[in-house]
Formats: C-alpha cells, sequence, structure tokens
C-alpha cells in the first residue's frame, strides 16, 4: 500500500470483507536471535489488528525505554515489518533484549487491546 492512498467520497463506497482483518490484536514474530553483524538484513515482524483501530507498533529496551516506533496508524489488515535493528534516529541498535510492544484501539468502541513479545539481537563471535 505504500505510495497509494484510496479516497471514498461517502462511507457507503467503503465494505469490509469480513476475514480481511483479524478479530483482535495478532503479533508474530520468528523465534530466532537476529544478529545484523552476522548480515541479516532485517527482522520480520507481522501483526494485524481489527478493522478501523489505531495500530502503533514499538521496539523498547529492556528498561522500558522506547527505542524505536515500526508503525502508527490505521490497521490495515494483516500486515509485515522488516525491522533493520536501528533506533529512530537510524543509529545500530547493540546486542541485547528488546521488546516488540503492539497497541490497538479499536475507534468505535474504545476497545484496547495489547500484544508484546521479546527479540534478541546478537552479535557475530570472534
Amino acid at each position: 500500500l505504500d505510495g497509494y492512498e484510496l479516497v471514498p467520497r461517502y462511507d457507503s463506497d467503503i465494505e469490509i470483507v469480513e476475514g480481511a482483518f483479524p478479530r483482535k490484536a495478532i503479533l508474530g514474530i520468528d523465534a530466532h536471535v537476529f544478529c545484523p553483524s552476522c548480515g541479516e538484513d532485517g527482522f520480520r515482524i507481522r501483526f494485524g489488528a481489527p478493522s478501523l483501530s489505531e495500530v502503533t507498533l514499538r521496539i523498547f529496551d529492556v528498561a522500558g525505554r522506547l527505542v524505536s516506533t515500526l508503525y502508527s496508524g490505521a490497521s490495515v489488515g494483516d500486515r509485515e515489518i522488516i525491522w533493520t535493528g536501528r533506533d529512530d534516529e537510524g543509529k545500530v541498535l547493540p546486542a541485547g533484549l528488546y521488546i516488540c510492544h503492539m497497541k490497538a484501539v479499536e475507534s468505535v468502541s474504545g476497545a484496547t487491546s495489547t500484544e508484546s513479545a521479546p527479540i534478541v539481537i546478537g552479535t557475530q563471535l570472534k
């Protein structure tokens, strides 16, 4: 969807396809050590939220400090983002444990759902 935008004229122009959006927040992380210094280009993160939800996907360090905001916007169904192991300023993060946190707030009901998963950044041993 990058670079494209559809703007409907009326609410009746929008049709929600059942099954296109998950019923609750979903966060999928591959269970392996991410090692940018070993030549890995990125770490795959899959997420989704109910339709008409505002979604925020962030990375925190173990001290609870925000490291990177990967996505902030409307739910577009299931989506995948590749994280490069860098912070919001583009700096490469040191090896360690990080937490991927997703928050989805449904616009109509205000219901909030969250999911979290650990990500380990490793380094090449010499």
